[in-house]
């Protein structure tokens, strides 16, 4: 099994650092020193921010010794340059929490672990035992520092006492009471129907079968559910507006109590992602 923890050198990816490499992802590749000019960081933020864009899986893998961002970040970032739009955010959270190769604690925390309420050291102790049970070697120091910058990223404070820094802070999914963390699938931020579609497609791009268990969806190892920070109520309900959205394509149907998706045709992700941007549009 391929993992990856920590590399982000205890630095949490700041909204502004994904498009400062964004401007010129050769150049920034090029040596430290060009890497410093373009985005006025600092070395161990520099590597901090190459292994962030690993870890969201924006560069095309596929290119082999090139530098070249993947379609969809490219949509992305031509679309919302500065990640102003929440839309952006569901999607970057979508692709490191769904990134089990190289953002390997996001994944679990957002899938394997998932808990509507946990401490520092519960997760820490789950994620030793999950390594341990997977011979997996790693010091808990580093998994400590992963922890940290994980929440870091995601805890929305609820005092103006406290200022939230954290690049996911505005998708209200995570928040602090006393010494516990409170994971926020009562009123998580606005996500629109367009991203849900889009994520759909995105969670069974694997998929073989074009019937799909929505208990599957829910609580497999991959819980699109959970990673959404939604009710099932609301879960639901997006699964049923899924018809519309693909122009009866995608068909959510319940029969003798079991709850399935089928597929009469699968759009492309591609498509759904463009939707996004100019659903986006039209609302403005």
């Amino acid at each position: 099994m391929k993992t990856s923890f920590s590399g982000h050198e205890k630095f949490d990816c700041k909204i502004s650092w994904l498009p400062l490499a964004y401007k010129d992802i050769h150049a920034f590749y090029t040596n430290i020193e060009t890497s410093i000019a373009i985005t006025g960081l600092g070395s161990n933020k520099i590597k901090s921010l190459k292994q962030w864009l690993n870890k969201f899986s924006l560069l095309d893998s596929e290119k082999s010794g090139e530098h070249e961002f993947t379609e969809s970040a490219q949509v992305i970032f031509s679309k919302d340059p500065y990640l102003e739009k929440l839309e952006s955010l569901w999607l970057l959270h979508l692709y490191i929490s769904q990134n089990i190769d190289k953002a390997t604690l996001y994944f679990l925390f957002f899938n394997e672990f998932f808990a509507t309420s946990f401490t520092k050291e519960s997760l820490l102790d789950r994620t030793l035992k999950w390594c341990e049970d997977n011979n997996i070697r790693i010091s808990q120091n580093t998994l400590e520092s992963d922890i940290n910058v994980l929440i870091k990223m995601y805890l929305k404070h609820d005092t103006a006492k406290e200022f939230s820094s954290g690049l996911f802070c505005e998708l209200n999914l995570l928040r602090k009471v006393d010494n516990n963390y409170i994971f926020n699938i009562k009123n998580p931020a606005e996500l629109s129907s367009s991203v849900f579609y889009y994520a759909f497609l995105f969670f069974i791009r694997e998929y073989k079968s074009d019937t799909i268990s929505v208990r599957d969806l829910q609580v497999g190892k991959s819980s699109l559910q959970h990673t959404l920070g939604l009710t099932e109520e609301k879960f639901l309900e997006n699964l049923e507006n899924l018809n519309s959205l693909s122009n009866g394509k995608i068909i959510y149907q319940e029969a003798a109590g079991i709850k399935e998706v089928y597929l009469r045709s699968r759009p492309a992700l591609n498509d759904a992602l463009t939707l996004i941007y100019n659903t986006h549009k039209e609302v403005e």
